[in-house]
């Protein structure tokens, strides 16, 4: 009898261990423009909806860049689905927070609430959040949107990977913090908490 508990336990601690381990290291995706998984590029999966892969005369005229803490934050234009236009340049003075998520995503997911806990503790001249959707249809993301209306924070559609193609990730939950200054100063792969987002937003306030 005492056996066999120490092997139920021994079960639900690796159990624990395995969740654990899914949930810091993200969805592994692949590379939607190319198709191959070569590092430094960014490989972001196709939605459901399914989309053509581009010509290879297309892929070959699309260069990457590796982010890295210390960079200039790629600036980009885009509308929220509140219908608010933004350009991340014009962010500047405060810190960004740039979440790259899908619905499908498990880690994505999970981690939102502590999204939005950021979110609802720090003010707009302080913090602003965009949460990018990576390669889903329009709909699809404006459905989550509505299932889930307590996220009040920023989401943006990147249907056509125009933004993600600029922040190139082995995967995703990706998230990347800017200063105030706009230069790249934490780099998350995979799921965080709270503390961790908060952590790295108070080390780049003017406070």
């Amino acid at each position: 009898m005492i056996r066999r508990k120490n092997n139920l336990i021994i079960s639900m601690k690796a159990l624990l261990t395995v969740i654990l381990i899914v949930l810091m290291s993200g969805c592994s995706v692949v590379n939607k423009i190319t198709g191959d998984e070569t590092a430094g590029k960014p490989e972001i999966a196709e939605s459901n909806d399914g989309k053509e892969e581009p010509s290879a005369e297309e892929s070959s005229n699309i260069s990457y860049k590796e982010l890295k803490v210390g960079d200039t934050a790629p600036d980009f234009s885009a509308k929220t689905l509140k219908g608010e236009e933004f350009t991340l340049s014009d962010l500047r003075g405060r810190v960004v927070l740039i979440n790259f998520w899908a619905s499908w995503c498990f880690p994505c997911v999970s981690e939102m609430p502590e999204i939005q806990k950021l979110y609802d503790e720090y003010s707009r001249d302080e913090l602003e959040i965009i949460a990018v959707n990576v390669g889903e249809k329009e709909n699809k993301v404006e459905d989550f949107a509505k299932n889930n209306p307590d996220y009040s924070f920023n989401i943006v559609v990147d249907e056509e990977y125009l933004i993600s193609e600029k922040y190139p990730t082995a995967g995703i939950p990706y998230t990347v913090i800017v200063s105030p200054d706009g230069v790249v100063v934490e780099i998350f792969l995979g799921s965080r908490t709270y503390e961790a987002f908060s952590s790295a937003v108070d080390k780049n306030l003017d406070i």
